[in-house]
């Protein structure tokens, strides 16, 4: 009873320790395609090639792995099953799988060699933005032995496309031209019977320790290193179509897998942003008021740009284009060198108490299909806020009184229940309540109305000694 006990044991801290890095290999290629995808980016044409089970969806538990969700390609098994070890197990474990797979002919004239076993990801991509980029970890069970070899594995995000020459991997370390690799970001020891000036010769900096891992002690990742979170990027031109590979490959034999995980949703073109401006109300809501103020707001570009950009824009909402507001700018330019370009909202004095109308803004991507990139809700109020000073207070005895002070400078003041105040004409004056009160004021000024309103309480009396009262929360029975 005892063995079986413990053997139940160790299979639950074995079950439990896999658990923590789950792995699906049932996604077909839409699915892992569509899993990486963020905003900014509609994607055609998707292919998958590689043996089954060497790439899947990872969702992380309790992992070091520095990403939560998303994708996995490897050049051996994503998941671990009784036909090999995948990625989630533990490093003193060989993720070591020949998967009798093809390599890749891209991969191969990177290296000018030859791969196998390759796992391939690639699609069409059309972005609204001028760049594109996207968030990704790689890793391999050739960490550390092999670091500094001519035969390790490769992997590369090729983009090609319009003003792109050819094929161009962005698989980068940051700052820098040299690929991604064993031999660039690994611990600055090279393996045994290698020698560290192979990895020197991948480029100025190399080997990058500071953005490597050591997984050797790993309890939820097989393999034994991988990189820091790298993006990779590039600058592309809106609207226009492009190609993405993700590519994954064995290098010269088919043993000591890697893999690459790519962030969920992480795919994105930053376009176009629209900025609410000045007024803004204490909870951060745009608003025009009429008579009082105009409304504005700033788009922006993602970057400044060498020639003029022009920026479509379109309104909606329950205030009426030309009825509540004057007709604004349905387009602006962005001149050369500029980061954004400011519009003005003018709401039409009507005086009618309409109550709060709404107006959508939306900022049009530049591609023909003028799919809005994103928007902004603004205010048109009948009346601008005074700002009354104090909102709430308290009160403990009948005849005490609080001093009420409106904001702005306008013409005249009306405040009510008058009957309580000591001049309901004026910006700031001394209510004495007798009962729970609300005191709301209005002003004017031309064309401007504004209003506001302020909350005067009682608290709740505890005891009476000796004819003073007293309250809760006060020692002195009064505010």
């Amino acid at each position: 009873m005892l063995k079986i006990f413990t053997l139940f044991l160790c299979l639950f801290c074995v079950t439990a320790t896999r658990g923590q890095l789950i792995i699906d290999t049932s996604p077909d290629a839409t699915q892992m395609a569509k899993a990486i995808v963020g905003e900014g980016i509609t994607i055609t044409n998707i292919t998958l090639t590689g043996a089954k089970g060497s790439y899947g969806k990872f969702k992380k538990i309790i992992s070091n792995l520095p990403l939560d969700s998303g994708i996995v390609l490897t050049s051996g098994k994503a998941k671990t099953s009784p036909l090999g070890t995948g990625l989630d197990g533990v490093a003193t474990t060989d993720a070591d799988n020949n998967n009798n797979a093809p390599g890749d002919l891209d991969l191969n004239r990177l290296i000018n060699g030859t791969t196998n076993d390759a796992c391939v990801l690639e699609f069409d991509f059309v972005p609204i933005g001028d760049s594109v980029k996207f968030r990704y970890v790689f890793s391999s069970d050739e960490y550390p032995t092999y670091n500094c070899s001519r035969f390790n594995d490769v992997f590369a995000f090729l983009i090609s496309g319009p003003g792109i020459p050819g094929k161009v991997n962005i698989a980068l370390v940051p700052g820098t031209n040299i690929p991604v690799a064993i031999n660039s970001v690994n611990n600055g020891v090279a393996g045994p019977g290698e020698f560290i000036d192979t990895c020197r010769n991948m480029g100025a900096g190399s080997p990058f320790t500071q953005y490597y891992t050591d997984n050797s002690a790993g309890t939820t990742l097989t393999h034994n290193g991988f990189t820091h979170v790298f993006t990779a990027i590039a600058a592309v031109e809106p609207c226009q179509t492009y190609h993405l590979k993700l590519a994954i490959a064995d290098v010269s034999d088919e043993i000591l897998d890697s893999g690459v995980f790519l962030e969920a949703g992480s795919l994105n073109s930053a376009g176009l942003t629209i900025i609410p401006q000045f007024p803004v109300d204490a909870l951060g809501t745009p608003f025009m008021a009429e008579g009082c103020h105009t409304g504005s707001f700033k788009v922006r570009l993602p970057r400044t740009s060498t020639t003029p950009t022009t920026v479509s824009l379109q309104y909606s909402g329950t205030a009426t284009y030309g009825v509540d507001y004057n007709p604004a700018a349905t387009s602006l330019i962005i001149p050369p060198g500029q980061l954004e370009a400011t519009v003005n909202m003018n709401p039409i004095v009507d005086n009618l108490p309409e109550g709060t109308e709404l107006v959508k803004i939306y900022v049009l991507a530049n591609c023909s299909n003028a799919l809005p990139v994103d928007s902004l809700i603004m205010e048109i109020r009948d009346y601008d806020t005074l700002q009354i000073t104090p909102r709430l207070s308290y009160l403990c005895n009948v005849g005490n009184t609080v001093n009420l002070q409106a904001g702005g400078a306008y013409t005249t003041y009306s405040w009510t229940p008058a009957a309580t105040l000591s001049n309901p004409g004026i910006r700031n004056p001394v209510a004495t309540p007798v009962q729970p009160t609300i005191y709301i004021v209005t002003a004017n000024l031309g064309n401007c109305n504004a209003r506001d309103s302020a909350v005067v309480r009682f608290k709740a009396i505890t005891r009476v000694v000796k004819k003073d009262i007293f309250c809760a929360g006060a020692s002195d029975g009064n505010i």
